[in-house]
C-alpha cells in the first residue's frame, strides 16, 4: 500500500537467472499474488501441526515455530525484495540469492530437530521408514544446508553476476540431490546390513 503510486501499470512477477523480467500483471494482480504467497505459507504453517498423521511436528515444541518463523520471515524477505526490484530496475537480483543463502543456513541449523513427519524435512521413502535414516539424514543435510547457504551469501560477494548464477545453480543443485543420496545410502549400505 505504501507503494502503490510509485508502481508501474504493468509489474514484473518473475524474473530469469540474468535479473530479467519475463512475466507481468497488473497491480492488483501483482498484490494479491505477494500477499497470497505469505499468507498461505503462514496458513499453511498453523494448519500443518493438525493434520500430521504422526503427529510429530507438535512434538516439536517451540522448535515448530522457529521453522515457521524462518519460512514466513523467507516468504516476506522475497515479497519485499521483488517490491523493491519492482521500483529500482537496476537492483541487483543476485541479492535475492543472498536473502535465500540466510534462510537456507538458518533451515539448515534447525533439521536436526525435525521429527519424522510428511510435510517438513526430507521426506524421502527410506527416512519415512526409518528414524535412524530420517535422525543421520538430517544431521548430514543440515551441514550441508549450512555451508550451502553460506556458500550462495558469499558467491554475491565475490563473483561477477553470470559467473554467480551459475554457481548458485550448483549449490541450489547440491542441496537437493545430498539429502536424497544420503538417504538412499544409508539404507542400501547401513540398514541392510
Amino acid at each position: 500500500m505504501y507503494v502503490w503510486n510509485v508502481l508501474p501499470e504493468q509489474v514484473p512477477t518473475h524474473y530469469n537467472f540474468s535479473g530479467e523480467a519475463d512475466q507481468f500483471s497488473g497491480k492488483t494482480g501483482f498484490a494479491i499474488l505477494i500477499s497470497s504467497m505469505t499468507f498461505f505459507t503462514y496458513g499453511l504453517m498453523l494448519v500443518l501441526p493438525y493434520i500430521d498423521p504422526k503427529k510429530q511436528i507438535a512434538n516439536m515444541g517451540k522448535k515448530f515455530y522457529q521453522v515457521k518463523f524462518i519460512m514466513v520471515g523467507l516468504m516476506v524477505s522475497l515479497c519485499w525484495f521483488i517490491i523493491y526490484k519492482t521500483i529500482h530496475q537496476d537492483a541487483n537480483i543476485q541479492f535475492m540469492m543472498m536473502i535465500i543463502g540466510g534462510f537456507l543456513f538458518a533451515l539448515g541449523n534447525y533439521f536436526q530437530t525435525i521429527k519424522q513427519n510428511y510435510f517438513l524435512g526430507v521426506r524421502t521413502p527410506w527416512a519415512l521408514n526409518n528414524e535412524e535414516n530420517w535422525r543421520n539424514t538430517h544431521k548430514v543435510s543440515g551441514k550441508v544446508w549450512m555451508i550451502g547457504g553460506l556458500a550462495l551469501v558469499v558467491s554475491y560477494f565475490v563473483f561477477p553476476l553470470k559467473l554467480s548464477t551459475n554457481i548458485n545453480l550448483a549449490i541450489i543443485a547440491i542441496l537437493a540431490i545430498v539429502p536424497l543420496a544420503y538417504s538412499f545410502y544409508h539404507f542400501r549400505y547401513k540398514e541392510n546390513n
